[in-house]
């Protein structure tokens, strides 16, 4: 006869590892905690054109390479730029060369969901982490910086979204760096003027 709890107990013990290997600071390096800040008023230019994949509204790349998503390297730094419609006007299938103004920047952390879907955890992580699907798998956090971007020249082009997956016990935040990273020969960012 099968255990109705067994189950659960599995994936509380999941959660118990999770929670304490996010408590439990090592000081392994996972690439630099440190990075600088990006700054609204900052401009990301644009060098090479991107084509947007057919039907989509957002462009992988890294080190410099346009990429598909499942093509990605999860542990190395990785960027995608998003488009938003107004009205029922058509998309533009590609990004071409030009400057975009960060409006805001954001960032945080999210985890895996499976096996335990809706979970949140609070506590040592610099931010609200919840377990979704967008997360880096058990084992792994991914780490985020989205930069909302303005530019007359292509208004649709709307947000620059950057990530990494890390061990739970990296603590830093995205910036600078690893959108360079990402971004290689495509283009580069001007920090804001202080």
């Amino acid at each position: 006869m099968m255990n109705p709890f067994r189950p659960r107990m599995s994936a509380i013990a999941v959660l118990a590892a999770l929670l304490f290997g996010t408590g439990c600071a090592s000081s392994g390096s996972s690439g630099p905690r440190t990075e600088t800040p990006v700054a609204p008023g900052s401009v990301l230019v644009i060098e090479e054109g991107m084509i947007l994949p057919a039907d989509e509204a957002r462009v992988y790349f890294q080190a410099g390479r346009v990429t598909r998503y499942h093509d990605r390297n999860r542990f190395a730094p990785w960027c995608s730029l998003g488009l938003r419609r107004e009205g029922d006007e058509a998309l533009q299938q590609a990004i071409k060369p030009g400057r975009f103004r960060v409006e805001a920047a954001r960032s945080g952390a999210r985890a895996a969901a499976s096996p335990l879907e809706g979970v949140r955890l609070a506590g040592p992580l610099p931010v609200l982490a919840g377990l979704d699907r967008g997360g880096g798998g058990l084992g792994h956090i991914t780490w985020h910086l989205e930069l909302r971007l303005h530019s007359d020249e292509q208004p649709q082009v709307d947000d620059l979204t950057c990530a990494i997956d890390r061990p739970p016990d990296w603590r830093g935040r995205l910036g600078l760096e690893s959108v360079r990273r990402a971004l290689g020969g495509l283009g580069r960012i001007e920090p804001a003027a202080n």
